[in-house]
């Protein structure tokens, strides 16, 4: 539910384009007013400034992914089905890096304070995420064009997508007997790794301890994530896209209408 903003916002972006494209008469002399001139500044601001944020986020996992592996060392944890590696850093990370070819980074701070169990649940929880493959959908969601990237909703939006998909990580610990208390007692006893005010460069999306407050998180593992086991109720992501790329030719003729008007009518 928080990528529907963004991703209707570029599917509407996309729209307009078609919709000029297609309809629009060549070699017209038509012009545009100062306000749908500003209008339209402000939407290529919008339309490049995602893409653009986007990459510059993706470099900076990249050199801090970099800067985690120079000193990395292969380890072999229990149940782990991706590459893992320890990593000297002050920064308790825990997360999963990489795109194409995912990696398990570890700092051996955590490796050296977690008992078994629990890194066992931490590694469930990070498989989890290679599994949705959340590292390239943070990357696509980033990228596409959002009015409400500037202002504080639009943070909130991305705030609240970041917990939710560390809710679904969580429960995906919670499937084993005592995942859920084994990944609470790992997600505070890696918070208090964390020295006061030191942060990494740039966090990936799929970490398990991102700074700031875990309360709400290990009161809910310790109720037993409930929801954990709830059958999903999510349509598939395909008839998602199917369903608004219908509605989209839909609307390319009524788009392209209500743009000529707005040309007509406006200053």
């Amino acid at each position: 539910q928080t990528c529907a903003l963004p991703i209707s916002a570029g599917l509407a972006a996309a729209l307009t384009i078609v919709a000029l494209y297609r309809f629009e008469p060549r070699g017209g002399e038509e012009s545009a007013g100062i306000v749908l001139s500003v209008l339209g500044a402000l939407g290529c601001a919008i339309l490049w400034g995602s893409p653009l944020a986007a990459v510059r986020d993706y470099l900076a996992g990249r050199r801090a992914a970099a800067h985690w592996l120079a000193s990395a060392r292969p380890v072999s944890l229990a149940g782990d089905v991706l590459p893992a590696f320890a990593v000297d850093a002050d920064f308790p990370i825990v997360a999963v890096v990489g795109l194409s070819a995912p990696r398990l980074i570890v700092a051996q701070k955590v490796l050296d304070a977690c008992p078994p169990a629990e890194l066992a649940a931490i590694v469930a929880h990070e498989q989890w995420h290679c599994r949705r493959r959340d590292n390239a959908r943070r990357l696509l969601l980033a990228a596409v064009p959002d009015a409400l990237g500037w202002l504080r909703a639009g943070r909130e939006l991305t705030d609240g997508w970041r917990a939710a998909i560390e809710r679904d990580a969580d429960d995906a610990a919670c499937r084993t007997p005592g995942g859920h208390l084994d990944l609470a007692a790992a997600l505070i006893r890696v918070a208090r790794l964390a020295p006061a005010g030191a942060m990494p460069p740039a966090i990936p999306a799929s970490a398990l301890y991102q700074g700031g407050a875990i309360e709400a998180r290990v009161r809910r593992l310790v109720a037993g994530a409930s929801g954990a086991n709830a059958p999903s109720r999510r349509l598939h992501p395909a008839i998602t896209v199917a369903a608004m790329l219908a509605a989209g030719a839909l609307a390319v003729q009524p788009l392209y209408d209500v743009l000529e008007a707005a040309v007509e009518f406006l200053p």
